[in-house]
């Protein structure tokens, strides 16, 4: 889930048959074909070419261009710039703390605490690459105030950019500074969406997407904590905040915290899932509107399987992926048979050590599986805008025999089969 940057390349040059005049400054600021101008274009590979700019260089060329673009009389977008060439030249690692200390670190706090909005925030979102690159904590104690302040910053573009900076971030902060003073921010944030309205004004829009990575870094350890009714406490604030934003209206905030149920189902684990909150919010999803949230369940559902019981699998699991089978969407069912055969497994898995579990897999499952054969078997169409799913669920069926009855398999799966070799709709 890492940031990728996209390099707009234009079209190949002409070879001129006789030379020309080199371009003035107003054509460097056109639009090219690619949909960005020259300078626009400049001004992103800049950045991302000096983390291979060997040392010598970096000294001779990269640091001085740096601190002229940093410069408080250059324009917002050159120190904008400024702030993306320092996040790089400091993770390229060509430089030493000393270097560091005395070149770099004094252009970073000048310019969080920079007049403009928006080179505080490209500041903050740069202090993640600065002090995960900083290798000694004398430094990193350094840049770690003025990332507080910037959590109070009075512009909210500004205030959202350092929360997501500061998500990434959980697990190289130190732990007593984080308890201190990053958590509470956290909380502040969380209990904001929970008492906030539909249109949740107050919280990042990257915070969905990021909620899995933010919710496994804080509660995966428990030394934030001075007891487990403190912490059990903070996560309850968390998952009403993850509650609220899955009900969300908009259906891309459901689709991302779609995304990291996984992730927030792993960090609470499997205890009590029967009647958890998360159970609620997992068929939710199931029922969801957007297609999409409801084949993100479909293509994470065997993960679920790994996490809780087999006696929670054969209950909860089992009635997802029921309904899932019944999709009218044929996006959703399909996105289970890569993975069908895990899921069926863990219906007759069990625990060697429990009675209770063998009970599960010797009593239980030819009724599940009885209950599931015919909504598969249902999949199996002979249209032939479906055959990309139809040759994943074909290519599980050869190993149906471990699991549903043999006369039900010859009654509800040959038939279909004959029909897709007689209609030569599946390609060769």
């Amino acid at each position: 889930l890492s940031r990728t940057s996209e390099v707009s390349t234009g079209t190949p040059a002409r070879r001129m048959s006789s030379p020309r005049s080199p371009p003035k400054s107003a054509d460097l600021h056109k639009p090219t074909s690619s949909g960005g101008s020259a300078a626009e274009l400049a001004r992103e590979a800049l950045p991302q070419l000096m983390c291979f700019v060997p040392a010598g260089s970096m000294l001779a060329l990269a640091v001085p261009m740096c601190q002229m673009m940093a410069d408080v009389s250059r324009s917002d977008d050159n120190r904008r710039v400024a702030t993306e060439i320092l996040g790089s030249i400091v993770h390229a690692g060509t430089l030493s703390d000393l270097q560091i200390e005395e070149l770099l670190l004094p252009l970073v706090l000048q310019l969080c605490q920079d007049v403009s909005a928006d080179v505080r925030e490209s500041m903050s979102l740069q202090l993640n690459y600065i002090i995960r690159s900083l290798s000694t904590p004398r430094l990193v104690d350094q840049v770690l105030p003025d990332m507080l302040e910037l959590l109070d910053d009075e512009k909210q573009q500004v205030r959202y950019a350092v929360i997501i900076t500061a998500i990434d971030m959980v697990p190289v902060l130190p732990k007593d500074y984080f308890a201190r003073k990053v958590l509470p921010k956290f909380l502040d944030m969380a209990n904001e969406v929970i008492d906030g309205g539909e249109s949740f004004p107050t919280f990042p829009p990257e915070l969905p997407l990021k909620f899995g990575l933010m919710f496994h870094s804080i509660f995966s350890q428990g030394s934030f904590w001075e007891d487990v009714a403190s912490r059990n406490t903070d996560m309850s604030v968390f998952l009403q905040c993850y509650e609220k934003l899955a009900a969300s209206a908009n259906e891309k905030t459901r689709k991302k915290c779609c995304f990291n149920y996984p992730a927030v189902l792993q960090t609470v684990g499997k205890e009590g899932f029967g009647d958890h909150v998360l159970r609620s919010i997992l068929f939710q999803f199931v029922q969801d509107p957007s297609i999409e949230v409801r084949r993100l369940v479909a293509t994470f559902l065997h993960e679920l399987c790994a996490i809780l019981s087999v006696e929670q699998c054969t209950v909860h699991v089992f009635d997802a992926l029921q309904t899932l089978l019944q999709d009218k969407e044929a996006r959703v069912w399909s996105a289970l048979f890569g993975h069908l055969d895990c899921i069926l497994n863990t219906f007759c898995g069990g625990d060697a050590a429990s009675s209770s579990s063998a009970s599960v897999s010797t009593e239980t499952q030819q009724l599940l599986y009885q209950e599931l054969l015919p909504l598969i078997t249902s999949c199996i169409k002979t249209d032939r805008r479906a055959w990309r799913s139809q040759v994943t669920l074909v290519s599980q069926i050869e190993r149906f025999p471990l699991h549903f009855n043999h006369a039900a398999l010859t009654r509800s799966v040959v038939p279909p089969l004959m029909k897709i070799l007689e209609c030569s709709n599946i390609p060769l």
